[in-house]
């Protein structure tokens, strides 16, 4: 009994049943095999991974996207043009003068943030949480805060390292396999 034009369920869900028992056979295998080496009823074999010790990264190696990003998030804030705050100066920079982040008014003399392309001006705290959110544009008019060359670096900088990391888990994964059923 079942739906016009529908299959059979049992036939449809053969073949995924069957992939699920294999692969608990085989984490049952390695779940065994594990708590005989620690009881000391098995010694493993020597595997070439095994032999070479840990695998370590270097510091620039980061399984985060989010450290990269906030390496370019503290590049960005490094490059910003701080000044202090002159009415006369920046009178055209900001209409009404007021930080548009926090809404307060920029007081003479006072640390701000004159952003690069869109001269636009915040208060250097202000400008602070909007890069933390890896917002690399600037809060009102969306203009970038980075330069094509800093871009393209910093695709370059992903690049390198997700091919590095690409080969090293290769590597890895097909070492990992070679010992599955022996």
């Amino acid at each position: 009994m079942g739906l016009p034009g529908s299959s059979n369920i049992s036939t449809d869900v053969f073949p995924m049943l069957l992939v699920n028992i294999i692969m608990s056979i085989v984490q049952l295998k390695h779940v065994l095999h594990s708590f005989m080496q620690v009881i000391g009823f098995t010694s493993a074999p020597a595997r070439a991974a095994d032999l070479a010790g840990p695998v370590e990264f270097p510091d620039e190696y980061s399984f985060c996207s989010g450290l990269i990003v906030s390496e370019l998030a503290n590049e960005i804030r490094k490059a910003l043009p701080l000044s202090a705050y002159n009415p006369d100066l920046h009178a055209s920079a900001q209409a009404n003068g007021d930080c548009p982040v926090c809404l307060q008014e920029f007081h003479k003399d006072e640390e701000v943030c004159h952003l690069p392309f869109c001269r636009h001006l915040y208060h250097k705290f202000c400008l602070a949480p909007w890069l933390d959110q890896q917002q690399f544009t600037c809060p009102v008019c969306r203009s970038s805060l980075v330069s094509e060359e800093v871009c393209r670096r910093q695709r370059k900088r992903e690049q390198e390292i997700s091919d590095e990391l690409t080969v090293w888990l290769s590597s890895t994964h097909g070492s990992n396999l070679q010992g599955l059923w022996c």
